[in-house]
């Protein structure tokens, strides 16, 4: 108890510090101009990049932004479509966005380097959040707009992009890629929406891989189970945008760049304790996070941790009863999982997608039949998956490995750049 309260201390310290300093940064009127702090698309152009902005409407009547990057540096959008290349789905994690995997150094940058390995990427937007505030017939100011979860980020917007991104491409079958929650998505994804998603994908790569949270040392779920605010937000109006993006977006890039030591004392409390994480672009992550969720979403992030069931939403026993045909806690079978070729890969400094709930992750899907590689890789933590340096930037090779062993002969294309970084 004593060693969480000093870590409560230190958190709350630098917290105040880093709120003064914002103060300061508002009453300057400073604004961030660096390229990098765009949206992917002007960061994709910036680099040279090839890329459009696409829109998809749900069943449930979300559009959601999702951004490609049809193919590598230097050629135009025409000349990449043209080339019919496979096509990967990016889904970034909780409270993140398409950004978060834009804004590494170029040739580390994990949203680039499929592009340049000549994948055609696309890169979803979750409902709420920055890019994906719009409905066919309700507004943001709508309690009924915040009313979802992940589980409906796995049965409505993953099947539309899914749909969509074949409808574009003419590929009949997509792979897939998650992040932390994202990778959470397409667990529920394969469970729930496997009749919309049956033959339509190739495999799945899972980068920091999230279901149970049970051993999770993450402070700032720590300090977010203590915060009595979310549950009645959650169960009544829905409509709380869970910490949206907003000028605090732009004045942490700042923070980072004047005091970069407390970026990296916030980062180590809350997700990550790698020493492979390049520090110096933590700067523009910072400055594009966080992207909002709705506040029901972020409390079933939270009744996973403390109930130790990685399941849909907890309505309680009379709903549950009528939406899942049990009055008990609902969890997700993954006995009942789609078929479909997964690969993991973790880090063992992670303190979100701790080694033990990884291990119990892994368990469930070597049950399932999913499981084709399971890969942990020493000093990687959370947010490293998404800002490597050279020298940790190894995960990438072994994705595009893991794909390509299950790509048709026809998607077999050249592999004449692939070397490992030095």
């Amino acid at each position: 108890r004593s060693w969480k309260g000093k870590r409560m201390r230190v958190l709350v310290t630098i917290l105040c510090l880093m709120g003064a300093l914002a103060l300061n940064l508002r009453d300057q009127n400073l604004q961030v101009q660096d390229p990098l702090m765009g949206n992917l698309s002007q960061i994709a152009s910036h680099r040279g990049y090839p890329v459009q902005e696409h829109f998809v409407h749900t069943k449930d009547g979300y559009i959601l932004t999702v951004f490609r990057i049809p193919g590598k540096k230097g050629e135009t959008v025409e000349q990449a479509v043209g080339k019919n290349r496979p096509a990967i789905l990016y889904l970034h994690g909780v409270l993140d966005s398409s950004d978060g995997v834009l804004c590494n150094e170029e040739h580390i940058t994990p949203g680039l380097f499929f592009p340049s390995q000549g994948y055609d990427m696309w890169f979803w937007n979750a409902r709420g959040n920055t890019y994906s505030q719009s409905h066919e017939y309700l507004t943001p100011e709508d309690e009924k707009f915040w009313d979802f979860c992940f589980d409906d980020f796995a049965y409505f917007d993953i099947p539309a992009v899914v749909d969509y991104i074949r409808e574009k491409t003419s590929q009949e079958k997509i792979h897939l890629l998650g992040h932390s929650q994202g990778t959470m998505t397409i667990w529920a994804a394969f469970i729930t929406a496997q009749e919309k998603l049956k033959d339509k994908i190739i495999s799945a790569a899972a980068w920091a891989p999230v279901g149970r949270v049970d051993h999770s040392t993450s402070l700032m779920i720590e300090v977010l189970t203590m915060l009595p605010i979310l549950e009645p937000l959650a169960q009544s109006a829905h409509t709380k945008n869970f910490l949206p993006r907003g000028f605090e977006s732009g004045v942490d890039g700042k923070i980072c760049s004047i005091l970069p030591w407390i970026c990296k004392s916030v980062i180590n409390l809350i997700a990550d304790k790698s020493t492979d994480m390049n520090e110096p672009y933590l700067k523009y992550f910072a400055g594009h996070y966080p992207n909002g969720v709705s506040a029901k979403n972020a409390y079933q992030l939270l009744h996973i941790h403390n109930t130790k069931i990685f399941g849909p939403y907890n309505y309680g026993p009379a709903l549950n009863e009528r939406l899942y045909g049990d009055g008990k806690k609902p969890y997700y079978d993954f006995s009942k999982m789609m078929k479909v070729p997964i690969a993991l890969f973790a880090g063992d400094k992670d303190t979100i997608a701790d080694p033990t709930d990884v291990a119990w992750l892994r368990t469930q899907l070597q049950l399932a039949g999913n499981l084709k590689e399971f890969r942990e890789y020493g000093n990687m933590g959370h947010l490293a998956f998404l800002l490597p340096t050279r020298e940790g930037a190894n995960y990438l090779w072994d994705t595009l490995a893991f794909y390509k062993r299950y790509e048709s002969p026809s998607h077999q294309h050249s592999l004449l750049s692939l070397f490992r970084l030095a």
